[in-house]
């Protein structure tokens, strides 16, 4: 008498509804006398696990229940990555692996919006940073600054200070004889910071721009010590009533 024993693939009572396993499919049996029973995996909608409900050539292959491009169904699954020490490149159309890092981040790629073109790197050890159509992601230890044109290393003072206040950290001073006419007072200069003008007699004297006149200009009072502090590169001009003295000291 031959013994026939059944295989039949069950999962225990306690386990959460992944699948379900069908046992209505045929039996076959060796010459040996031991027997098995096919056994399909279902989702819980229904659907099958293996080959049947995909495109694959293996009747046990396992499978999603939505192809690419198709629209999402059922419940996410958990996925894994792997670890290589040295990164193995793929050619167009290759299935790869998740690349994890060696303590389990994922390595990703930053790439522009819409496009197959990743970000540019920009590192903090170089000036004149350009403002090119490429996105850059900058990554730096140190702050930049606009100089008008490009993107420039915030620059700090050897002495110790952080911060180099605006305009710089140098004075100039002078004195101008100022007539009835428009007379250059203080030339432009680059990185001023500001400029004190003062009134060395009781006359009217008035400032602006070349050709200013003492009906166009900025009046001070005739008074002797009278001031005017501007925060400006341009250059200065003033007339006066009568012939006089304008002292001034500037910030650069």
């Amino acid at each position: 008498m031959k013994r026939i024993i059944f295989f039949l693939a069950a999962l225990p009572l306690s386990a959460p509804a992944i699948a379900q396993v069908t046992a209505n499919l045929p039996v076959t049996c060796t010459p040996s006398g031991i027997c098995t029973r096919a056994t399909a995996v279902t989702n819980p909608d229904g659907t099958n696990i293996g080959a049947s409900s995909g495109t694959g050539t293996s009747a046990s292959q396992v499978q999603g229940n939505a192809a690419s491009g198709a629209t999402d169904t059922g419940n996410p699954v958990k996925v894994g990555g792997v670890y290589n020490s040295t990164l193995s490149p793929l050619t167009d159309g290759q299935r790869g692996n998740l690349m994890q890092g060696s303590r389990g981040s994922l390595n990703v790629t930053l790439m522009q919006a819409d496009s197959v073109n990743p970000l540019a790197n920009v590192g903090d050890n170089s000036d004149a940073q350009s403002t090119g159509s490429t996105a850059r992601l900058l990554t730096v230890s140190r702050n930049y600054v606009w100089n008008g044109t490009t993107w420039d290393r915030a620059p700090g003072s050897t002495a110790g200070a952080n911060v180099v206040s605006k305009g710089g950290l140098s004075l100039a001073t002078g004195q101008v004889s100022v007539t009835t006419s428009s007379t250059l007072v203080a030339a432009a200069r680059t990185g001023r910071n500001k400029i004190t003008m003062s009134v060395g007699a009781a006359n009217t004297c008035a400032f602006g721009n070349t050709g200013v006149t003492t009906t166009t200009g900025f009046p001070l009072a005739p008074t002797v010590g009278a001031s005017l502090t501007l925060d400006t590169a341009a250059a200065i001009y003033a007339v006066c009533s009568a012939t006089t003295t304008i002292s001034f000291i500037e910030q650069y």
